[in-house]
């Protein structure tokens, strides 16, 4: 039911059942993610990631990859977080396995660059459209070059942020590229 709609008695009124059902009917609403493979006409799942459901932790922290992956029942390697790296005043995105940690200079060679660095929560989110937690290298504010860490290619599918909290979406990793214009590079540290 819309939150602007009188309230009905569902015992008296079958009103509340048809606004239901169309509400059923809406598809789940998207992201900018969603949003460029859809129009690119490629293929993904979103899974839904609910925290509550999972080990008790205290306030909001997010969930690590490790028990994310074990809460959407999926190897850890297929799962796949994305930060912004700075070049001095270029940036690009950096999608690599959630449970590795990003090597900088890695990234700084495969861009061409002589250092590379973390950009900063506000800079991320300026960038990216997105929150630094849920990062989607799909749909960004900002059109960057994208690297995909080589491991993803091991792989039929790989889960990556859907830019929402409590979604990641699961592509290809070869759609992934092509759709992104993205390369890959071992930019990622075991």
């Amino acid at each position: 039911m819309r939150k602007d709609d009188p309230p009905v008695d569902p015992d008296t009124d079958d009103r509340a059942a048809r606004l239901a059902d169309e509400d059923a009917k809406k598809p789940m609403k998207g992201t900018p993610a969603t949003a460029m493979l859809a129009e690119a006409g490629l293929p993904y799942a979103l899974h839904a990631v609910i925290p509550e459901l999972a080990k008790p932790r205290s306030g909001l922290e997010e969930m690590p990859g490790a028990e994310k992956a074990e809460y959407l029942g999926v190897d850890s390697r297929r799962l796949f977080k994305t930060v912004i790296v700075s070049m001095g005043s270029d940036q690009v995105s950096a999608t690599l396995p959630a449970s590795s940690e990003l090597d900088l200079q890695s990234v700084a060679v495969a861009v061409g660059a002589h250092s590379a660095s973390l950009t900063d929560s506000s800079t991320s989110r300026m960038v990216s459209g997105y929150d630094p937690q849920h990062t989607s290298p799909l749909g960004l504010a900002t059109d960057l070059p994208t690297i995909i860490d080589v491991s993803a290619m091991a792989y039929p599918s790989i889960l990556i942020e859907s830019g929402t909290a409590g979604l990641v979406l699961e592509v290809t990793p070869g759609h992934l590229l092509n759709v992104l214009s993205a390369r890959t590079a071992p930019i990622a540290t075991p």
